[in-house]
């Protein structure tokens, strides 16, 4: 889908075009990410209480991502269910996988697994944002950037 069909459903999705257009910087669009809701699409039915979720799993040249998807609507074709999260709750329980962000669209982006784990010592700690412009920053945005 081109940048220009992509239509922002939710403030999320607004900033992340934002980020996208290099309108804000990247490590601002995840501090809203991380307390935002993020969907999950699931290969299998999810009860109540999240038992019987299968998360749907890309393999990119060996490593495994966790598809997750801005707005519930974009699940559309891709799985049956869903579950809802918000993104400093997704990130905090990746332990082997990285993420992808809106796969299919342009409007998104990926996350490595090693990289997650910066993020969530980064966050955990609340260190100032001054940090986030070390190297893993600069990696994970020059990846999106070429997404």
């Amino acid at each position: 889908m081109p940048e220009s069909d992509f239509i922002a459903k939710n403030p999320l999705e607004q900033l992340l075009v934002k980020t996208q257009s290099g309108a804000l910087p990247f490590a601002e669009f995840l501090a809203a990410f991380m307390e935002a809701t993020v969907f999950l699409p699931s290969n299998s039915e999810i009860k109540s209480d999240g038992s019987g979720f299968t998360p749907m799993l890309f393999d990119k040249f060996g490593e495994l991502l966790m598809c997750v998807f801005t707005a519930s609507d974009r699940i559309n074709g891709f799985a049956e269910f869903c579950l809802a999260v918000k993104g400093h709750r997704l990130l905090s329980c990746l332990r082997r996988y990285g993420i992808v962000v809106n796969p299919g669209y342009h409007v998104g982006f990926e996350i490595p697994a090693e990289r997650i784990k910066d993020i969530c010592r980064e966050f955990a700690l609340g260190e100032e944002e001054e940090k986030g412009k070390g190297k893993w920053w600069k990696e994970i945005w020059e990846r999106w950037r070429k997404h």
